[in-house]
Formats: C-alpha cells, sequence, structure tokens
C-alpha cells in the first residue's frame, strides 16, 4: 500500500505539468515556429523602371562582409510570361560593419527583351556564392512602373527587419533620388560607402621594437622607458598612409577591442620611426609583461601580415624598462629604449669579480701552509710534511690530514665474554654460538601465542552479531513461539 501511496503522490505532482501542455484539435501538442536567423546583408532599398537599375545593400552586423560571389537576381514579366532575367555581381570586397553600398547593373544588362506597356519588376533575390537566397521581394504589379523606388520603412534607424511583407517592409520615397552617391531629398537618403579592399601587404611597414614593461616614472619624468609602447618603421623610400593598418597586441581569437587594437594614422615618411604608446580612446596602452604576440592587420582587421613578432616575458625585475628590439639580424633586449629613433642595443653590465679580489678576502693561512688555486683551501706545505713527528708503532697517517690514527686489527680487539661470538664484517661480539648466528632462521612463534586467537576473536565476534540480528529481526515470531509452547505446556 504504501509502494501504490508513493506512485499516486508523484503521478499528481506532474498533472500541473501536463495540463500546461498546449494540444491542438487533431491531439498533437503546438509547437513554437523556428525563429528565423537576422540576415547580415539586407537591401533597404531599390528602384528602376521595367528592370532593376539600382539596389542600396546594408551591413547591419558588426563585422566585415565579403560580398565576393553574391549575386543580384531582378525577374522581370510581361503579358507573355518572364521577359528578363537579370544577374547582377556586387563585384569584389568588403562591405564594412552598419555601411551601405549601392549595387548597379553594368552596360551589358541594359537590353531588355520585354513589352514596355506591359512589363514590370516582380521579384528581386538576394543570393550568396552557392545560390542560397540571403533575401527575396517579391513585388505587386501596382508597385512598378515607368520609373519608382522604393525605400525601407525602417531605413536609417537601428532596427533593420525584413518580416517578407513587402507592403509593411518597404514605401514609395517622395521625389527623386540620385543613387550614384551619398543624395538627400528631404526625408530620403541613399547611401553608398563603397567596397573595402584590404591591402596586400604593409607597402615596407614593420614593427622593430617593444617595450611591454615599462617603469613607474613620476609625471615629470619623460624618459623613454616610462610608457609601453609599439614602435614601426617605413624601410622604403615611399611614404606610408598609416591610417590603411592597425596594431593587434594578444593571440589568435582574443576579442579586438580598445585594449589590444590600436589604430594608425597619417603618413610616415621613408626611413621614419613612429611609436604607438596610447590606446583609441586616448589612454596609454599596456601590454602583457609575461610575454605575447604582437602584428600589423589592415584597418578593418581582415588580413593579418607577416611577420608576427613574439616577445618574451618581461616580468622580472631585470626586464623592467628593456625594450624587445631587432637589431637587424635577430630580437634581443636592450637597456636602451628608442621610441623616437633607430634601435641601439645595449646589454645590461655585469660587474666581473677578479681571482685576486676573492683571494684577498680569505683567511690568510698559517706559515706552514699554502692555499690550493683550485679549492682557495690552506694546505701544509711539503717540507711541513717531511718534518712531522713520526706516528707510533700501532699508528699510520691519514694522508688526507696528516694525522696519526690507531690501526685496526683483530688481534687488539678485546676477547669477547664466554658464549658470545665476534661478527667477522664488524669485529663485535654478539651473543649466542654456533652456526645458527649465522644462519638466516626466523623465531618460530608459539601457536597457542595471544595473537593466534585474534582470527578466532574476531569470528566469535561475527557470529553473535549474526545471531543478534537475526533475534532482533524475528523477535515477534520468536516471542509468538514461546506464548504457543507457553500455552500447550499449561494443558
Amino acid at each position: 500500500m504504501k509502494k501504490i501511496a508513493r506512485t499516486l503522490a508523484v503521478c499528481f505532482s506532474l498533472m500541473p505539468i501536463l495540463l500546461a501542455t498546449t494540444v491542438s484539435a487533431t491531439g498533437v501538442a503546438s509547437v513554437p515556429p523556428p525563429q528565423i536567423a537576422k540576415p547580415s546583408l539586407i537591401i533597404t532599398a531599390f528602384g528602376g523602371s521595367s528592370s532593376l537599375d539600382f539596389a542600396e545593400l546594408f551591413n547591419q552586423t558588426g563585422e566585415p562582409i565579403s560580398v565576393d560571389g553574391l549575386t543580384l537576381e531582378a525577374i522581370s514579366v510581361d503579358s507573355s510570361g518572364v521577359c528578363n532575367d537579370q544577374i547582377l555581381q556586387l563585384g569584389t570586397g568588403w562591405l564594412l560593419p552598419q555601411k551601405y553600398f549601392i549595387a548597379l547593373p553594368d552596360a551589358s544588362q541594359a537590353s531588355l527583351n520585354c513589352d514596355i506597356q506591359t512589363s514590370h519588376l516582380s521579384q528581386i533575390i538576394l543570393a550568396d556564392a552557392s545560390g542560397k537566397a540571403i533575401q527575396t521581394i517579391a513585388l505587386p504589379t501596382s508597385t512598378t512602373g515607368s520609373a519608382w523606388i522604393h525605400q525601407q520603412r525602417s531605413n536609417k534607424s537601428a532596427t533593420r527587419e525584413i518580416s517578407g511583407n513587402f507592403t509593411t517592409d518597404y514605401k514609395a520615397p517622395k521625389g527623386p533620388i540620385d543613387c550614384q552617391g551619398i543624395i538627400q531629398n528631404g526625408i530620403n537618403t541613399l547611401c553608398n560607402d563603397g567596397l573595402y579592399l584590404t591591402p596586400d601587404d604593409t607597402g615596407g611597414l614593420v614593427i622593430v621594437e617593444v617595450l611591454p614593461h615599462s617603469r613607474d616614472c613620476s609625471p615629470l619624468d619623460s624618459s623613454n622607458d616610462c610608457a609601453d609602447y609599439i614602435k614601426v618603421y617605413n624601410s622604403t623610400n615611399t611614404p606610408i598612409d598609416l591610417s590603411q593598418y592597425r596594431l593587434r597586441a594578444g593571440y589568435k581569437g582574443q576579442n579586438t577591442s580598445v585594449t589590444n587594437a590600436f589604430s594608425l594614422n597619417g603618413m610616415l615618411t621613408p626611413g621614419s620611426y613612429s611609436a604607438i604608446a596610447y590606446r583609441d580612446d586616448g589612454n596609454s596602452i599596456s601590454l602583457t609583461d609575461s610575454g605575447d604576440f604582437v602584428w600589423l592587420e589592415d584597418a578593418a582587421g581582415i588580413k593579418i601580415y607577416e611577420p608576427v613578432v613574439e616577445y618574451p616575458s618581461a616580468s622580472s625585475v631585470s626586464k623592467v624598462g628593456s625594450a624587445w628590439a631587432f637589431d637587424g639580424a635577430g630580437w634581443q633586449w636592450t637597456i636602451t629604449p628608442q621610441p623616437f629613433g633607430p634601435n641601439i642595443v645595449t646589454q645590461p653590465t655585469v660587474a666581473a669579480t677578479s681571482t685576486s679580489a676573492i683571494v684577498s678576502s680569505l683567511k690568510p693561512c698559517a706559515d706552514n701552509q699554502y692555499r690550493n688555486p683550485d679549492t682557495n683551501r690552506c694546505k701544509l706545505t711539503a717540507s711541513t710534511v717531511t718534518s712531522l713527528v713520526p706516528c707510533a708503532e700501532n699508528q699510520e697517517r691519514n694522508p688526507a690530514t696528516n694525522r696519526c690514527k690507531a690501526i685496526s686489527s683483530a688481534s687488539s680487539l678485546t676477547p669477547c665474554q664466554p658464549g658470545w661470538t665476534r661478527n667477522p664484517d664488524t669485529n663485535r661480539c654478539r651473543k649466542g654460538t654456533g652456526a645458527i648466528l649465522g644462519s638466516s632462521i626466523k623465531d618460530v612463534k608459539d601457536p597457542h601465542s595471544a595473537t593466534s586467537y585474534t582470527g578466532w576473536i574476531v569470528a566469535a565476534a561475527a557470529i553473535v552479531a549474526a545471531l543478534g540480528y537475526g533475534v532482533y529481526e524475528w523477535r515477534q515470531e520468536i516471542a509468538n513461539l514461546f506464548l504457543r509452547l507457553k500455552s500447550r505446556l499449561a494443558r
């Protein structure tokens, strides 16, 4: 009964969860519709006549988007059906975050095979390189004519969602709009920021010095080692536009932030140096003391340029204020950082201690001694050894100390007591006689000793415990048995 009661309690506790599940008329639980992914690249405006003349695209993400391989397909129809399938290649490059790009057809796509009187644009498809549709716009017949333009209703706002319904997504702007650039006509504005192309290389811009662990200096101290910095160099004969690049410090996969990505500005003349010591927010940069990577990349952070410089740990006290510098052949530490000019590699000086200075600080040897040049210890001179007092007959001289010591021999040992035997290895006396003393026979324990009863005691305790548990478990039955016996005997 207890088991049945527990089962019923669990079932009742699950009833609120079961009742909360929505069930349709067919008896199948309803599932919420899947969330449609927000497209990264969307069409925010488009226009033309019987065909597509332009389309404004917007990157609504925080990352650059490559347009390589992307296409715009415009399908026009007339009274006879599909009369033109226009494919527009977007070109090559990157659309930067929160930027616009206006795609235009080339001359080869301008001719149409449509009835001008009855034709209209019916569908626009933005597709990726594999042909998969990113966005599809279906236009009713009444939305196009001899000249038309449609603009996203939430254009130029922070929210840019596409519902899939043309009438709610787009509106016809007031007045004509020139789509060739950034044109403003009342509340209507089209934007063309263009596509971004990464530089092929750094153009001769190289990293030549890194100071990762600067000194703590006073506000009035303007020494070269008072701030972390990364120094770049123009190794060419032509000026370099630094705004095309930026510096990064950290490791692969680390998020880009003001603490590890540093923008560059201005022109760097041939053979000149520039030290970057401040972040984009105006604060001083702070490089990792324990070692890290530093490299150049394009201004948008799309392409990384070699070489990537790895500087070792500068966390020790000896590296405070030292720079990791390139000397033309390799990288090494220098104690003379140069943020504004050519590198000067200077190694720290180590004060050498001469042997004579060490010897002069030692305690002088005695008159009959000399100093060993290898160990700097005092030793007796040869003449001193020959003048030593001879050892006694039962002594010998220790060659290491020149001291006399007794010659140990078995004959000079004190005889052992009766019943004792001398150990030939140690010459010590031990109790016992005969071959048993040298044997490895061990004492045999008495079978009636106290330890031999331990096992029986443990076994008896286990049996008693088992009997006690049995009596406890069957106490009611045993009591009933005694009562029955007692009643029979009473008869």
